[in-house]
């Protein structure tokens, strides 16, 4: 069996100064949006190739990884400075805070966009970040600390229960 595969170089993501740790596409791919321990965020035009924002001078330390919501207005960073930040990408205004006390690993929105999920060495803080008194309380609505290790990285499906009646 042969491999051999032809690969060309399209565009450079040149703007972070530090370790890239996290590139993820929009849902439509038209934008990428990437991470680093440079404590940015940057957003990127696919097609183009062209960087189109930065995203600074929040995170103290680096950033660990970013969740895009689908309508790509909004989008979760977290890292090691111990806060996760809602963004408007637009306005590059903060529009949320959460103090989860411990670095962030991993971080994913839900499928429905309504709940974060946040990896803390070997537990999952689950949050619902909609509720009105959200930036008082920072609380999780649930924890899952049955870990052994180190989460690095959270897979998220729908479970659906399928009951028959007799």
């Amino acid at each position: 069996m042969n491999l051999n595969v032809n690969i060309e170089t399209v565009g450079k993501l040149s703007e972070h100064k530090a370790c890239i740790t996290k590139i993820i596409f929009s849902d439509d791919e038209n934008y990428i949006l990437s991470s680093s321990l440079d404590n940015k965020v940057c957003l990127w035009n696919v097609n183009t190739h062209l960087h189109i924002n930065t995203y600074k001078d929040v995170h103290k330390k680096g950033i660990n990884d970013i969740a895009l919501f689908r309508d790509n207005t909004k989008f979760f960073s977290a890292g090691n400075d111990l806060y996760v930040y809602l963004w408007d990408t637009l306005s590059n205004k903060i529009l949320n805070r959460i103090n989860v006390n411990d670095k962030i690993n991993v971080i994913r929105l839900s499928t429905n966009e309504k709940l974060l999920f946040c990896s803390k060495n070997n537990a999952v803080n689950i949050y619902d970040f909609r509720e009105r008194d959200f930036k008082k309380k920072n609380n999780p609505l649930q924890i899952f600390n049955e870990a052994k290790d180190w989460i690095s990285d959270l897979l998220l499906t729908i479970l659906k229960i399928h009951m028959q009646h007799r």
